[in-house]
This record gives C-alpha cells, sequence and structure tokens, in this order.
C-alpha cells in the first residue's frame, strides 16, 4: 500500500484537496473515509463531487444513509455510515443501484466491510495535527499517487 499526504489550513483547502483528487481518479472508485467527527470528511466530499462535475449542492447524508449524484464525469454516490455499524456492499444492494461508470464515497468506512473485488479502493483519513487538517490517502495505485503529489 503506498501513502500520501497532504495538509490543509482552511476548508477551502481541503475542497481543492478533493477536487485535485477528482481530477486525477477514474471511474470504479469506492472512496473510504475515516476521521472523527466534524474533521473535515464531508468538505473533502465537496470537493470530490465537484471534480466529478456535480452541479447540485452537496451534503451529508447522515440520515438518509446515501445520496446520489449526476456529474459530468460519472455517476457520484455519497454513504455516510455514522449511525450504521454493520454495513456491507450487499446489504445495501448497491450491485442494483450503483451503475457505472461510478464513484462511490463513504464516510466511516470503520462501519462498512466486503466490498466488490473488481473496483479501485482507496483510503481517506483526515485527522486535525495542530490547526491543520492532515488528509492521508492511501492506495495500490502508485501512479495515481505520484500524479496527486504532483498537483498537490
Amino acid at each position: 500500500m503506498h501513502e500520501l499526504v497532504w495538509l490543509s489550513e482552511t476548508e477551502e483547502e481541503t475542497q481543492r484537496c478533493g477536487r485535485l483528487f477528482a481530477q486525477n481518479c477514474q471511474s470504479n472508485a469506492i472512496i473510504l473515509f475515516s476521521g472523527m467527527l466534524g474533521v473535515g470528511k464531508t468538505v473533502f466530499i465537496r470537493g470530490l463531487a465537484r471534480g466529478f462535475g456535480v452541479k447540485n449542492e452537496v451534503s451529508s447524508p447522515s440520515f438518509n444513509l446515501m445520496n446520489a449524484y449526476e456529474g459530468a464525469r460519472y455517476k457520484f454516490f455519497h454513504i455516510d455510515a455514522f449511525r450504521e455499524r454493520s454495513l456491507t456492499w450487499d446489504s445495501l444492494n448497491l450491485d442494483d443501484i450503483v451503475t457505472e461508470p461510478f464513484c462511490c464515497a463513504i464516510e466511516w468506512a470503520e462501519h462498512f466491510s466486503r466490498f466488490p473485488e473488481d473496483v479501485e479502493k482507496f483510503y481517506v483519513t483526515i485527522e486535525l495535527v495542530d490547526d491543520q487538517r492532515m488528509i492521508t490517502i492511501k492506495s495500490e495505485n502508485k501512479n495515481f499517487l505520484c500524479a496527486l503529489s504532483t498537483e498537490g
């Protein structure tokens, strides 16, 4: 697993990181987010949505579990598993809902398990360190992280 770390001091910088991520992301990807409540996961995801060309307002689907958006490049799915403790791709019948090409962002990924094998997975952890957000991205795709590191 390869790793890239970005530091962000503002909400705008965190959204910019999300946009950069989306601009380099290929279709059929699952992005798994971890981090404390209020650390900036949804802010990053708003940037992702903009990078995929989503025009609608993006908000956390804490109460309805999932929001789906039409992007210019892909369908974008945003799942928030905060209120759940044991979700799987199959238990939500996501194979029937998520159509290709797509990107799926999952907040509170530690509450989610068993993902499709044939999609690329990225792991994003956001932590507060001093007055900055430390955004750690892990992936098997070294080329993707290298592309991000030259733009970030």
